[in-house]
């Protein structure tokens, strides 16, 4: 779930398919993932057409951190 937050917060317009190309996940994985950013980690992820972009982080993350807990993962 934290990569394809990334690649949606890091992309500019970040469609379905540029998150897919960034994360190299199916097109279903992402967004089943980008579900669960909302109903699990309460991330609230708008849709304008076919852009994705992340409106609040939500209690339970922060975007900081997040992109922390990637570059260390990316490092190993």
């Amino acid at each position: 779930m934290l990569v394809v937050l990334a690649a949606i917060d890091s992309t500019p317009d970040a469609t379905l398919v540029k998150v897919v190309a960034r994360t190299g996940l199916a097109k279903k994985t992402v967004t089943d993932l980008i579900a669960q950013a909302g109903s699990q980690a309460m991330v609230k992820i708008s849709k304008q057409g076919p852009v994705y972009a992340i409106e609040d982080w939500g209690p339970l993350l922060k975007k900081a951190g997040v992109r922390q807990l990637l570059k260390g993962a990316a490092a190993t």
